[in-house]
């Protein structure tokens, strides 16, 4: 456990730093642990590895619930949330996005950070609020990340929680059926992290 805590705050360093030499082995080392006999310490392994390919620590508390989608597919984040104690007006709130590279012939996954304005929220009551951002269509393959946090008064990022259980983003044309693996098997949930990752496929891939 000591040294596992150790190699997560050498991983914070390397990455802050961008030093790809210590990524590159912290990645080896990661890699071996896979096949250490305690499983509680493979799995923190996984974790951190998880967190070194996303390039972000969003993971480290609760991993993401991936949604499938396809190139030219609508790329919308809705979700509700718990509301801060602050008024609308005063509170930040920001989504962080981890997404390829619009640019094409550009390959690199790019992390961008979009306030959340007015247009983009609707107070249900005084503890929940819905939050809905439109990002077009998906551009590229790959994985799109996300999370919502808000900034405290202290200047720290706060992640947002959902309010019940995460809703389907897009719904299936039947009545009363969702387009979306995991509706069938999650059960009701409270205080999960608002974020998530779209895993993009090539148009015609969906299935």
């Amino acid at each position: 456990m000591k040294y596992l805590e150790e190699i997560q705050r050498a991983l914070f360093v390397a990455q802050i730093a961008d030093d790809q030499n210590g990524l590159y082995w912290i990645e080896k080392l990661l890699i071996q642990l896979q096949g250490y006999c305690d499983i509680s310490i493979r799995d923190q392994a996984v974790v951190l590895l998880n967190m070194l390919y996303d390039g972000v620590d969003w993971q480290l508390q609760e991993a993401f619930r991936p949604i499938i989608r396809c190139v030219g597919q609508h790329f919308n984040v809705k979700v509700i949330v718990q509301r801060n104690a602050k008024s609308a007006k005063d509170s930040q709130i920001f989504l962080g996005l981890g997404a390829p590279s619009p640019i094409k012939g550009n390959n690199k996954h790019l992390l961008t950070w979009h306030k959340i304005e007015d247009r983009n929220l609707e107070v249900i009551d005084n503890l929940q609020q819905e939050i809905s951002i439109n990002f077009g269509k998906f551009w590229k393959c790959g994985f799109y990340d996300w999370r919502l946090v808000s900034i405290s008064e202290d200047g720290k990022l706060m992640p947002l929680e959902i309010i019940g259980k995460p809703a389907p983003v897009f719904p299936h044309v039947g009545e009363d059926k969702y387009d979306d693996y995991y509706e069938q098997s999650v059960e009701e949930e409270v205080g999960c992290i608002a974020q998530g990752r779209f895993i993009v496929h090539a148009k015609g891939m969906r299935e």
